[in-house]
């Protein structure tokens, strides 16, 4: 009785692995069910984001300019993710307060 479920399981894993691949110019043949490819690099894990080359997932991560830092949804200085609730970027650096005008 719990043979057929096994047995249809595996056929699907078959179906997805046989008929899933994709191709990239950077990484070749593929499954994205299965990996990410981000600029010619493969990792595993499906539906990730690229920083780079580095596969990441945006609920708990930020990427700024190719560099992770730990943290959701925050705004990017430059390589520095910062939250604007309290900090404002002015040309490419942080000033504490939120919503400053940038000047000279």
């Amino acid at each position: 009785m719990h043979r057929l479920p096994t047995i249809l399981v595996l056929f699907l894993i078959l179906v997805i692995y046989l008929f899933g691949y994709t191709e990239s110019a950077s990484c070749g043949a593929y499954n994205p069910t299965f990996y990410t490819c981000c600029n010619g690099v493969l990792t595993f894990g499906s539906g990730k984001s690229c920083c780079g080359t580095t596969a990441y997932d945006p609920t708990f991560y930020t990427c700024c300019s190719g560099l992770l830092t730990f943290g959701r949804g925050k705004s990017c200085c430059g390589t520095t993710a910062y939250d604007p609730t309290f900090y404002t970027c002015c040309n490419g650096a942080l000033t504490f307060g939120r919503g400053l005008a940038c000047g000279k």
